[in-house]
């Protein structure tokens, strides 16, 4: 098997010293013959298996090599993950960025592992930056499964032959249990924000919109991101001609994009179902056509 070796042998040399010899099956599939020397039986034996351990052969396509640092890695990850078709957003590999920077930058980790070679890590070393960093069980998650893809693209381009990051063990995410919101205190949530939006002696902007948004999110149940990316076109108040008689007709929006962190509209959702009609109750109804005569 790849990665494996047989028997070691030990023989004294004329020197004093000593050899181990052992048979390695390389990552080309071919089994050669590997001898390390030590002064003693026992530094000779160990000198052989270190070797084992961080050699990977240099039988890749030469896009990465096991002397590559793990910030190599991650680059070409990136930059991969940029080109391909079909692949994460450019907000989401922002987000992945933010990630990594936690097992990265010395600031916020004790073992930042940008300058490891790769054929020097190991899961004990990616457990201890996660450790050191003091994230929360969910961005910890986060980190490891980027690591995960990262280090899959090292395995595929043979520069190691196992991948340590999926040897790290997963740490489950506590699930909060979901409480509903009493109409009661709903009611009083609503009625403090129409207070605070209209309070004639407060500190900061006025802000006569909030008190809609509130209402919208409460009607539809939609992201925030999604509620302010809304426009007319994406709504209905009023049947069309062809559905005047219909009983059957309700208004209705369409959800038809989102507001990202950096302020810019998208015409895409946070997930494929995120591009969604949403039926509107009769208030919500009226506080858009009130809005839209405004």
């Amino acid at each position: 098997m790849v990665g494996t070796y047989g028997e070691i042998s030990c023989f004294r040399l004329k020197s004093g010293s000593w050899q181990a010899r052992a048979r390695y099956c390389d990552v080309d599939g071919v089994v050669r013959q590997y001898r390390k020397n030590g002064e003693t039986k026992t530094k000779a034996r160990a000198n052989l298996k270190a070797f084992f351990v961080e050699h990977t052969g240099t039988f890749g396509d030469g896009a990465l090599t096991p002397d590559d640092t793990v910030q190599d890695l991650l680059d070409l990850w990136f930059k991969k993950m940029e080109q391909a078709d079909g692949g994460p957003r450019a907000e989401t590999l922002g987000y992945y960025r933010s990630h990594v920077r936690w097992i990265l930058d010395p600031d916020k980790t004790e073992h930042p592992l940008g300058a490891y070679q790769l054929r020097h890590v190991r899961p004990v070393i990616l457990q201890a930056a996660l450790d050191s960093a003091g994230v929360s069980a969910d961005m910890r998650k986060k980190i490891r499964s980027v690591l995960i893809r990262a280090f899959n693209l090292a395995v595929f381009h043979e520069a190691i032959n196992g991948n340590p990051a999926s040897a790290v063990p997963s740490v489950p995410v506590p699930r909060n249990k979901k409480k509903p919101v009493s109409v009661k205190d709903l009611d009083a949530v609503r009625a403090a924000i129409r207070e605070w939006a209209n309070a004639e002696k407060r500190n900061g902007p006025k802000s006569v919109d909030l008190p809609d948004i509130v209402e919208m999110l409460i009607a539809t149940g939609m992201r925030i991101g999604e509620l302010l990316a809304l426009r007319w076109s994406d709504i209905e108040l009023t049947p069309p001609p062809e559905r005047r008689d219909d009983d059957g007709w309700f208004p209705r929006l369409m959800v038809n994009g989102q507001i990202t962190s950096k302020g810019k509209r998208v015409g895409y959702g946070k997930t494929h179902a995120a591009i969604r009609p949403i039926a509107l109750p009769d208030w919500a109804a009226a506080l858009l056509r009130r809005r839209k005569v405004a």
